[in-house]
């Protein structure tokens, strides 16, 4: 388990969201360090919002008694449930052996980026009414995973 607080996601909240939270209040200035940190060396994290990248590092980020595990970040708190109908079943296979314990290839996030950067968002989208109800009830604006969706036209909760 990574020292100190990590945060606990909120419904829906992109994978993203929880990462800048944790580097946020994790007292360190250093990206580099955080980045380290969570996963142990160079990671993007743009693809964090669509995929369920490195999530074979989820395993140190919080117990699985608080009901942080692989599968939940991504089913949850990524894409992954939207892109995962248009995989072949070979890397459907392969993901889910990740999610489910598995140890990954060494080119696993990379072809996983790969083969979703085309749906992926040019910029994220904050709907202000979202970020003023995120504010009102949890003190923060966080990022919606399902509004990163590229399908997604309007916030949920409009």
């Amino acid at each position: 388990m990574i020292s100190g607080f990590f945060p606990t996601p909120y419904p829906d909240e992109c994978l993203y969201s929880i990462l800048c939270r944790f580097y946020s209040r994790c007292g360190s200035a250093s990206f580099d360090t955080v980045r380290k940190m969570l996963f142990g060396g160079h990671q993007t994290l743009t693809a964090s919002i669509y995929m369920p990248i490195k999530s074979e590092c989820v395993d140190t980020w919080a117990t699985q008694k608080l009901g942080i595990t692989r599968t939940w970040i991504a089913e949850n708190h990524t894409m992954h449930p939207y892109f995962s109908i248009a995989y072949n079943s070979k890397l459907r296979k392969e993901i889910d052996g990740v999610l489910n314990g598995g140890v990954p290839a060494v080119t696993h996030d990379r072809i996983m980026a790969f083969n979703s950067r085309g749906s992926w968002l040019k910029f994220l989208r904050y709907c202000p009414l979202c970020a003023a109800e995120d504010i009102s009830i949890h003190g923060e604006r966080i990022g919606i995973a399902s509004t990163s969706c590229p399908v997604t036209i309007t916030a949920p909760s409009i």
